[in-house]
């Protein structure tokens, strides 16, 4: 609430007012209107009025003095709807009311408004500061359903006011009246001003609207000194002493209009000056978000979006006068980057009240989209971008479906892989990596994400780079590698509280969360884990709160507390349903049939759990399930039949894993006796499996099994494999053919190098990057240092320069892709003999 000092003439006034007041036990709303002319000391009046009343009346739910909400309207012209839902955003009111009405009709749009009213704006006080009648009759209709709330308004306008219970004109105090020494002060204040500080204060003066305004809004920045000099005049006030936030009186602005050596611009031209200034911190804060640039700011930091916030109402406003102005493309730029900036925030109401105002604004559509899918309404934020067939749309969309777990859905939104190195690219790598993450294609999906992180650093998209780091550290976890998981889930978290994205944080502590329940040796911290559910709960995160639920279960079941995850997951359930996330009830009814085998209810569930995970597309989750199915199935026939479905989709995923327990699981069925338990590439709990099986003792694949995805040809050492590329023929010339020859090298300790006859055949796939012809376009090869079994290319460039060729290196049994390397070559013009550069990793763009 702003400070306006104490209130001095007024005091008889200040007393009549609070006597009037009703106690807050009493129910009904009371509204006060205090009218009277400009620089009367009506918001000082009002502001006193509010303060002690909210500090004597307390309500009776309330452990401390009622909130105050200070809406300064600086006599605009605004709608009541914009009005209501900015105090329901103060408020705190929940989101997904009034974002699943957001394409409602105007009729039912108001009836939700009036009921979340109704719900949340009570036991308060709420302030309307400069209001005119005409649009204060709309707001003052829907608070007089609010219980307990005490308002107070003040206007310039004696007449026309309804349903009011107190409304008192404020004059000037007598001796103030009859002086003429305050103005005298006044004068003397402007006749000391420099040209710049002249300047800025005609500037001021001229604002359309009288609410309070930041520096940000002033350009060029250097007329931002000048405001030292207005404060140390007193002709210009800090609403609060610890905020960048400032307000003209009106005696100033009354006065300085009145003065003859001011020349005071048109309301149209500051007010495109004001927007013109504000779009560009604006669009930097936004483009930390999304790592869009549209033009060079002058010197300026760009601001993190939670510093924008104090300042936000100040921005909507001039979006509105911008908009009388039919200035249609800075508009849209300014709805653009708020859209951004409020979506991010989490700021529904306001974004609501955008699009309310734009309706088919597709900026405003697609960023309530991704706020939709945040609370758990993919249904609205599809409706959202209906129609809109933009790259970014097509971002949105994948998302949506990633969120509902319909993963094919989500890499058939995305299309085919960009070529471009863009920042779209980025995000399109995000969520393709993502989604084959969740698939089971680790490899694939971390080749992406790296890449995603290195194109969203380069555009210094730092929202985009953390969710990469966070996605990589999941692709980590699968993989068992914990210390990269948690040094990656590090990284994200620092990422994302640098930049305040609040629901990155919230699942990063989710992550956290699932590597404690995976992983047997790490400490269980159940503190922790509650405040991960009130995170979310509080961001309204409804999918957060069902995976944190399903990790949780996930670790009580570890310790042996079968009925507490039984909980976890009953409530798991019933977020994943309500968010509908489909992959989320997979996951759920498979943990829960694994736990409760001798429930028939929950083995009932092995068929369907099946069938989504297959429809859904996760391959991962469609292996294990068969693999479960095949040891429970009554037949051996039957048993057979999903054991060939696990070991197809394990041979895909090529996991190691997956592989040795469906080899165990068949062994098993078929009840012979093998010394395969002894084989040194078997992990421990299928030996034991094995074991306890020639024992006559039978056990279940143990839970923690499904937790890992082992690659072949994977090692936990740092050695790899060279890819060397020699060229055969001296002096390549233009339009001549010069032979390449590839290899792969295995380094020492690589596996590969340990058994050159146990490799695997590999493909080398070759893609001119200039204009030049490589064949064949495809060729097979071993690992291996000698010549005989690389393969070899014939290179024929069509013009001289340096030409860059591209070779992917693939596992020739499932297509699995290892390395992309890329080298150059010189073509000289003359007989000089040509070179080519070592060759060099670069990130697969592709699947």
């Amino acid at each position: 609430m702003p400070d306006f000092g104490a209130v001095d003439g007024e005091a008889d006034g200040l007393r009549q007012v609070l006597s009037i007041l009703p106690p807050g036990a009493v129910l009904r709303p009371f509204v006060i209107v205090l009218h009277g002319p400009p620089g009367a000391g009506k918001s000082t009046l009002a502001a006193e009025v509010a303060r002690r009343y909210a500090r004597e009346a307390w309500g009776p739910s309330s452990s401390g003095p009622l909130p105050v909400h200070w809406l300064s309207l600086g006599g605009a012209s605004v709608d009541a709807r914009g009005i209501l839902l900015r105090l329901l955003a103060e408020c705190g009111a929940p989101r997904r009311d009034v974002i699943r009405a957001a394409l409602a009709p105007d009729r039912r749009f108001d009836r939700q408004l009036r009921q979340q009213c109704k719900q949340f704006v009570g036991e308060r006080v709420v302030v309307l500061d400069d209001v005119s009648p005409a649009v204060a009759r709309p707001v003052l209709k829907v608070l007089r359903d609010c219980s307990r709330l005490r308002v107070i308004v003040t206007s310039r306008h004696e007449h026309g006011w309804r349903d009011v219970d107190l409304q008192r004109s404020v004059r000037p105090p007598a001796q103030e009246r009859d002086s003429e020494e305050p103005e005298s002060r006044l004068r003397h204040s402007l006749d000391q001003l420099s040209t710049q500080e002249r300047i800025l204060l005609e500037f001021l003066v001229s604002r359309r609207s009288r609410a309070p305004f930041t520096t940000l809004t002033i350009r060029p920045s250097n007329r931002r000194d000048a405001m030292a000099g207005l404060l140390r005049l007193g002709l210009v006030r800090r609403v609060h002493e610890s905020e960048d936030l400032f307000v003209l009186s009106e005696r100033v602005r009354g006065t300085v209009l009145s003065h003859p050596f001011v020349l005071v611009t048109t309301p149209k031209d500051v007010t495109l000056e004001l927007a013109r200034a504000a779009v560009q911190p604006l669009e930097e804060s936004a483009g930390l978000l999304h790592g869009l640039r549209f033009m060079e700011a002058e010197g300026l930091v760009p601001s993190l979006p939670r510093e924008l916030v104090p300042h936000i109402d100040e921005f909507m406003q001039l979006l509105a006068e911008t908009r009388r102005l039919r200035e249609r493309h800075l508009e849209k730029r300014l709805i653009s980057a708020l859209a951004t900036i409020l979506a991010f925030l989490g700021d529904a109401h306001r974004l609501v009240a955008l699009l309310r105002r734009s309706p088919k604004n597709r900026a405003v559509r697609r960023a309530l989209c991704a706020l939709a899918r945040e609370v758990g309404l993919p249904d609205v934020a599809q409706s959202l971008i209906h129609g809109d067939t933009s790259a970014d749309a097509d971002f949105e969309r994948a998302a949506n479906h990633h969120a509902t777990g319909h993963l094919d859905s989500a890499l058939d939104a995305l299309g085919e892989p960009f070529e471009t190195e863009d920042i779209h690219t980025a995000w399109a790598l995000l969520i393709r990596g993502a989604v084959l993450c969740d698939q089971g294609h680790v490899l694939e999906a971390e080749r992406h994400l790296r890449f995603s992180v290195d194109l969203h650093r380069a555009f210094d998209c730092r929202r985009g780079s953390g969710w990469a780091l966070l996605h990589l550290a999941r692709v980590s976890l699968l993989q068992g590698h914990d210390h990269e998981a948690a040094h990656r889930l590090r990284q994200a978290a620092e990422a994302a509280e640098a930049l305040g994205d609040v629901r990155a944080q919230n699942w990063v502590e989710t992550e956290w969360l699932r590597l404690r329940a995976q992983r047997r040796d790490n400490p269980a911290a159940p503190d922790r884990d509650r405040l991960v559910l009130a995170a979310h709960l509080v961001r309204e995160d409804v999918r957060g709160m069902g995976w944190a639920h399903l990790w949780m279960g996930r670790a009580c079941e570890g310790a042996g507390e079968y009925a507490n995850a039984e909980a976890e997951w009953g409530e798991a359930l019933k977020w994943f349903t309500e968010c509908q996330d489909a992959l989320g009830l997979a996951w759920t009814r498979h943990r829960q049939a694994l736990a409760f085998e001798a429930d028939r209810a929950h083995n009932a569930h092995w068929l369907d759990t099946y069938w989504s995970f297959t429809e859904l597309g996760c391959a991962y989750g469609r292996a294990w399930t068969a693999l479960e199915i095949a040891a429970r199935a009554p037949g051996r026939a039957l048993s057979q039949s999903y054991l060939a479905v696990a070991w197809s989709v394990f041979e895909s995923l090529n996991d190691t894993n997956g592989r040795s327990w469906a080899e165990a699981v068949s062994i098993a069925r078929a009840d012979v006796r093998t010394a395969s338990a002894n084989h040194p590439n078997t992990s421990e709990d299928v030996r034991q499996f094995l074991a306890n099986h020639e024992a006559g003792e039978p056990t279940p694949i143990p839970p923690h099994a499904r937790d890992l995805i082992l690659i072949d040809g994977q090692s936990d050492t740092s050695a790899g494999c060279r890819v060397r590329i020699t060229l055969l023929d001296e002096s390549p010339t233009a339009d001549t053919t010069a032979r390449l020859l590839l290899r792969v090298a295995p380094e020492p300790g690589h596996p590969w190098a340990s058994d050159p006859r146990a490799t695997p055949w590999l493909t080398a796939t070759a893609l001119p990057l200039t204009h030049a012809t490589l064949e064949p376009a495809s060729a097979l090869l071993r690992p291996s240092e000698q010549e005989e079994h690389g393969a070899e290319f014939d290179f024929v460039p069509h013009r001289t320069g340096t030409h860059r060729l591209r070779f992917t290196i693939a596992l020739e049994r499932t297509g699995t892709v290892l390395q992309q390397v890329e080298t150059e070559i010189d073509i000289l013009d003359t007989d000089h003999q040509g070179s080519h550069a070592a060759p060099h990793a670069v990130t697969p763009r592709g699947r």
